[in-house]
């Protein structure tokens, strides 16, 4: 019986170490980090909206449901191109789902003001439940962790100043390669990604 035991057990560990995958790629926003409820209600009341922190982290699965309304530039080039609109419109939705109290012009300027602060310091701030030490035991396993992500320049930072950074490999943000690297699909982004991640693997 002891000999059958180690048997199953050297079976089970070869199939788990041909199994497990030598590298993952994360998204960022909506994956390891949601927004900061406490940061977003801050630029919204310099500018007289008052809106719940908590609502506003409370509306997120159902503003995720509708994101592919909102699109804004995540590379240079497409900055130069696309209208500057979605960013500012994305937000105004959220303050709408969360109940914000304001006129709509005042939820403009709202908006407006978030956005711009988004721009400069990422308020996608709020680390998930369990994601930092879920990373930590990939990290202890040997699987190699980088994030994938289109953003505006600001997810490097973000994910330092959350302190997941020390997990990754490396951090792939579309505005600072230029590829909007979750627009492609299939071949298209595996191809992306064995470009800017000739060493990760």
């Amino acid at each position: 019986m002891r000999y059958r035991d180690t048997r199953v057990r050297e079976q089970r560990l070869k199939f788990e170490s041909k199994t497990r995958p030598r590298a993952v790629l994360l998204d960022a926003g909506f994956t390891l980090v949601f927004c900061a409820g406490d940061r977003i209600a801050g630029e919204a009341a310099r500018v007289g909206v008052r809106v719940d922190p908590l609502a506003l982290e409370a509306a997120e699965p159902a503003l995720r449901r509708e994101l592919a309304l909102y699109t804004w530039a995540s590379t240079p080039a497409q900055g130069r191109t696309q209208p500057q609109t979605g960013g500012p419109a994305f937000f105004r939705r959220l303050l709408e789902l969360a109940a914000a109290s304001g006129e709509p012009a005042e939820l403009e300027t709202a908006a407006r003001a978030i956005w711009d602060s988004h721009l400069q310091r990422n308020v996608w701030s709020r680390v998930g439940r369990g994601v930092d030490s879920a990373l930590g035991r990939l990290r202890a396993a040997g699987v190699k962790l980088a994030v994938v992500s289109n953003s505006e320049g600001t997810v490097g930072a973000l994910l330092t100043e959350v302190g997941l950074g020390r997990h990754l490999e490396t951090v792939v943000d579309s505005w600072v390669v230029g590829v909007a690297i979750i627009a492609a699909v299939g071949l298209a982004l595996a191809d992306q990604v064995a470009r800017l991640l000739p060493n990760l693997l």
